[in-house]
């Protein structure tokens, strides 16, 4: 008897241990989703909860999840649709996008890292703001298509150089970059570039052209 207490006794240390060390860590669960619907609706992420700030979300292939009030999440790897319409959306770490991210109206999206791989990224009004970059060295890296109509703000004060590669298709409009250190500017046909590109009085930056428009 007293060996099945000690058992047990040393599972719930082991299981506390392991709370403290996940919550400590910030580590947070991954939701995934099993149906198309509102973001904040539990049966789209399998009826277990939504995700939040401390969080991964996925959302598959052919699933369509529509924002009805701002939502945070630490990532986001997007294989299907997310339309954020007129609401604010975070992602506190990666955001990658291989389906379809939509935000219209004026919203503020806002990233750490920005990753549109095969997948087509969209914002017609309001302002995408790029801060904390990440050691990889890029804050926007956009081989898929990316239109925006809107302002992309970039702001980085870390210790390396950062890129923003719009190698991919489609429109970017007005940039600013408010950080301290020198960032690079990359692209080539089709991406095309209007509006004004701003670079801070403290920052260095310049363009590899590669044939921008």
């Amino acid at each position: 008897m007293r060996s099945v207490l000690r058992l047990l006794l040393l599972c719930v240390v082991v299981i506390a241990f392991g709370l403290l060390f996940f919550t400590q860590n910030g580590a947070g669960l991954i939701f995934t989703t099993t149906e198309s619907g509102n973001w904040n609706h539990a049966p789209v992420w399998g009826g277990a909860g939504v995700p939040g700030s401390d969080d991964t979300a996925i959302i598959n292939p052919g699933h369509e999840v529509s924002l009805v009030v701002g939502e945070s999440v630490n990532n986001l790897y997007l294989d299907g649709t997310l339309y954020t319409d007129s609401y604010n959306f975070e992602t506190l770490r990666d955001c990658v996008v291989n389906g379809s991210f939509i935000a219209n109206d004026s919203a503020l999206i806002q990233h750490q890292y920005l990753d549109i791989n095969s997948g087509t990224y969209t914002h017609t009004s309001g302002q995408i703001s790029i801060t904390n970059i990440d050691s990889n060295g890029y804050c926007i890296d956009n081989d898929g298509t990316m239109v925006t109509t809107s302002n992309i703000v970039i702001s980085s004060w870390q210790d390396t150089s950062i890129l923003a590669d719009f190698s991919g298709s489609g429109e970017v409009w007005n940039v600013e970059y408010a950080g301290n250190k020198t960032i690079i500017f990359m692209g080539q046909d089709p991406q095309h570039f209007y509006g004004n590109l701003t670079i801070g009085a403290d920052a260095n930056g310049y363009l590899s052209n590669n044939g921008w428009t």
